[in-house]
């Protein structure tokens, strides 16, 4: 059953657990189809530039702070360390990003763009921002703001444990095998 657009949500509909549970009003499940169809249009608008969702993101991430370790692309790509290390290697081979060891740790690796990555990402970025007018047509710029700062307040909910109810039982604890 869909909402219309505008009206009021029913957070009966809305909780997994509750009877009258509405998957068109779950946020998470929206959150995902929004995801999904967004990365479904960059795909096909980064394909034409010839570039990938993932090099994208790695640059846009370097645009906004450089330079920072593997593992910190990786957490704020969302993505896991090995694919960021593979994808990050491809582009150092093809120029769009520079490598180092890190000052304190050497097993440490930095990245930031080379001059090409930099071009690179100026060039793509009209492909970036016509995806995302597409997307955001018909959304105030309001709506947009409080839209971001539900999704802040929401990602610092779900860093909080504990996500099952109190009543579940423990796991099992980890045996260590005696020497």
């Amino acid at each position: 059953m869909q909402r219309e657009p505008g009206a009021a949500l029913d957070l009966t509909t809305s909780r997994p657990s509750d009877d009258g549970f509405s998957l068109e009003d779950y946020p998470f499940y929206l959150m995902n189809q929004a995801a999904g169809a967004y990365n479904d249009a960059m795909k096909t608008a980064l394909a034409g530039a010839q570039m990938t969702q993932l090099t994208w993101r790695i640059l846009l991430i370097l645009r906004d702070e450089e330079p920072l370790t593997v593992s910190d692309i990786a957490t704020k790509a969302a993505t896991k360390l090995s694919t960021v290390t593979r994808a990050v290697q491809r582009m150092a081979e093809d120029g769009l990003v520079e490598c180092s060891e890190g000052a304190v740790d050497r097993r440490v690796t930095l990245v930031e763009r080379a001059k090409k990555g930099r071009i690179e990402a100026e060039r793509v970025r009209t492909v970036a921002d016509s995806v995302f007018l597409t997307a955001i047509a018909g959304v105030s710029e309001q709506d947009l703001y409080v839209f971001n700062d539900v999704l802040r307040r929401i990602r610092t909910n779900l860093k909080r444990p504990p996500h099952a109810p109190a009543d579940w039982p423990s796991p099992p604890a980890s045996r260590t095998p005696r020497a």
